[in-house]
Order: C-alpha cells, then structure tokens, then sequence
C-alpha cells in the first residue's frame, strides 16, 4: 500500500481507477505500474499495486486505465486519439 485515507467510514469507494502507471511526481520515487486507486467522493482513499484476486469495492464505478498514466494535478493535458 502506497497511502490511505482515514478508513473509519463505512462507505464504499466511488471510483476504482485500475491498472494504469501512477507518476507520483516526487523527485527519487520510481513510477508503479499496475495500480488501483480507489476514490470516496473527493478524496483518494487508497493507492496500491493492483491485486486482481482482491474483490473490488460493491457499487464502486470502475474505470480501465491499462496503457495510460495516472498523474496528479492533471486534467486531461492532451488526449491523442489511437
């Protein structure tokens, strides 16, 4: 586990972002690849290595970021069709 939010509340995750690589732009941290972030409303709650044998959140929305990378402070700089 790279970091988690306070997990006292009961409710699930809204969104699951999956498998992408995460550039967590903290200069020496390598960037990890294959990983799920799991979003509760506005706050990321959780960011780890992908554990397909782990059950994913009920309800969460999940979203297929395998080939992208994940990045913060960033909102869709450029988008280059296939």
């Amino acid at each position: 586990m790279i970091a988690q939010a306070d997990s006292s509340s009961s409710e699930c995750e809204d969104i699951i972002i999956e498998g992408g690589t995460l550039l967590s732009m903290v200069d020496g941290q390598l960037p990890l690849q294959d990983v799920s972030i799991a979003i509760r409303g506005e706050s990321i709650a959780d960011i780890r290595v992908r554990d397909p044998e782990k059950p994913r959140p009920r309800n969460a929305q999940v979203l297929d970021a395998r080939e992208t990378i994940i990045m913060p402070g960033w909102s869709m700089p450029m988008v280059t069709p296939p």
